[in-house]
């Protein structure tokens, strides 16, 4: 194959860098909005709480927890974030899934829809992984040390603390809200309103719920409008490889060929194209 096309990747990528970024209001928060602050995550875990004078056992607003970094190679799918947009302004409580088989884009589709929404938006929004129990519980426990819901006690077990979350989201006290459940995955954890998962997820009258999934029971199941995430259009899927290996010059005609044949050969998938042009 001709080499013409070649980047500065060594195989040493990765999409998303650290574990927790948590951030309150307060001007002077190092806050990554993707525009103007800079924020390096270490991969540490950050609580940030910036308190007002008499106001001590709140938490600054708005309440941000986001547990990845903005990546900035996104690329296209403004399609999929303009329906996000529009189905998460509705009044009332909405549901959305993002639906697509694995490395198709979602968890990276919702973060870029948070990051939009955090610049322009005093909108709470948190992050927890739907991948399993264990861990749902691990940040939901997150957000309650955040928004300063007393732990659970001798008194109390672990399953009426996390309902005593899912009961501040559904209360006024959590205002406007967005809670994104990414890894939806596991069926059993989300049957109706009686799952693992699914019995501590908030129900109206206010907030947007963001589901990523495979499956399509979880979406139909948790009542949500489902925007199916595919592979990337061709135009979008080339921005996106020449995008990652920085040197690229489609304008030629054999760079463009050879990279059309790379990216048909993947099927547009954003997952498979990061990883080729990692080892280009």
């Amino acid at each position: 194959m001709d080499r013409g096309i070649q980047g500065n990747n060594r195989g040493d990528f990765s999409a998303n860098s650290g574990d927790y970024n948590v951030f309150g209001s307060n001007n002077n928060n190092n806050v990554n909005t993707g525009y103007q602050n800079n924020f390096t995550n270490n991969g540490q875990v950050y609580h940030q709480y910036v308190l007002g004078a008499g106001e001590r056992e709140h938490a600054s607003r708005p309440h941000r927890i986001i547990p990845y970094c903005r990546n900035t190679k996104f690329t296209g799918r403004e399609d999929l974030i303009e329906s996000v947009t529009r189905f998460s302004e509705r009044n009332g409580h909405n549901r959305i899934a993002l639906h697509g088989l694995g490395g198709s884009g979602k968890t990276q589709i919702a973060l870029e829809y948070l990051y939009r929404h955090a610049s322009e938006s005093d909108c709470n929004i948190f992050w927890v992984h739907g991948s399993g129990l264990p861990k749902f519980c691990e940040d939901f426990r997150a957000i309650a040390q955040h928004v300063r819901i007393a732990p659970a006690g001798a008194e109390i077990d672990e399953e009426a603390f996390l309902l005593n979350i899912k009961r501040w989201f559904q209360g006024p006290d959590s205002g406007c809200w967005i809670l994104v459940i990414d890894n939806a995955d596991n069926e059993e954890d989300f049957i109706g309103n009686s799952g693992r998962i699914s019995k501590f997820v908030p129900q109206g009258p206010r907030g947007t719920l963001i589901f990523t999934t495979r499956s399509l029971r979880v979406a139909s199941w948790q009542g949500c409008e489902r925007i199916d995430i595919g592979k990337m259009e061709e135009d979008e899927a080339q921005a996106l490889f020449s995008k990652l290996l920085g040197n690229c010059d489609i304008s030629r005609d054999k760079e463009k060929e050879a990279m059309t044949m790379i990216l048909n050969s993947i099927h547009h998938i954003p997952l498979a194209i990061i990883g080729v042009a990692a080892f280009m």
